[in-house]
């Protein structure tokens, strides 16, 4: 097995790689161009099975691997990735967020809370919950989670766009996700970047590696800044590429 290549970018699909298609083309034709130099991993809330249809339907590059579902998954892409012992890694990255999770409970719980809309089952898997809580307040986040704890359930829950809720374990989030990748293959954060557009990002963006804000984020990120933050001038995939120049000028 081939050493990993020396950087990493760990980015969201949705409005940050996607959204705009020259856009798309062009990052593809920077990442091909720079296979020997950079590892590339999608990290959406969107499972992983739907990425690879994005995959089939887009001009976004092959990943080396794969994060979906807020976190919960971590897969290879069909042809296997360059990273040594991916598969092994993501193996034990889902056992350690089934141990203590009782889906059962966590959907009685959302079944029952003021506001709760279902999401499409398609949506849903077992270490995630997906629903509808429109405009809720850090009150009503609150309430949730104590909710949650009194059934025994040590839980994350993530509301991005006044209006998507998601319930993971508590471990299992895009970055936490970020950081056991990083560990996993041995990067620092000196050498890996993290790219997104709204407020399920904001974790991941803070998480230690460099961070890329694209210019089209949503308003949850208009307050984030920072030493290692770069604000893109450029919207979805432009600014990717224009962050992964400037915090790592050898890919430029």
């Amino acid at each position: 097995m081939p050493d990993a290549p020396p950087y990493i970018l760990l980015s969201d699909v949705d409005d940050t790689l996607l959204g705009d298609d020259a856009a798309t083309r062009r990052f593809a034709d920077f990442v091909e161009s720079r296979r020997d130099r950079l590892a590339f991993v999608m990290n959406s809330s969107r499972f992983v099975a739907s990425q690879l249809r994005s995959l089939e339907e887009t001009a976004l590059p092959g990943p080396d691997l794969l994060i979906g579902g807020m976190g919960t998954e971590i897969a290879l892409p069909p042809g296997g990735s360059r990273l040594p012992d991916a598969q092994a890694h993501a193996d034990i990255w889902r056992a350690k967020h089934l141990a203590g999770w009782d889906v059962v409970k966590v959907v009685g719980v959302l079944d029952r809370f003021p506001g709760v809309e279902p999401q499409p089952e398609a949506n849903q898997s077992d270490l995630k919950q997906s629903r509808y809580l429109r405009d809720a307040s850090e009150e009503d986040l609150a309430a949730l989670r104590g909710e949650l704890a009194d059934v025994g359930q040590d839980v994350r829950v993530t509301y991005s766009s006044a209006r998507d809720l998601d319930v993971t374990p508590a471990g299992a989030d895009k970055s936490t996700a970020v950081r056991f990748v990083m560990k996993s293959f041995g990067y620092d954060d000196g050498h890996a970047a993290v790219a997104g557009d709204s407020g399920n990002d904001r974790a991941m963006l803070t998480c230690g590696a460099w961070g890329i804000v694209v210019a089209n984020h949503r308003p949850e990120l208009a307050d984030l800044a920072g030493e290692r933050i770069h604000r893109a001038a450029a919207g979805h995939a432009d600014g990717v590429i224009e962050g992964l120049k400037r915090w790592f000028p050898e890919l430029a």
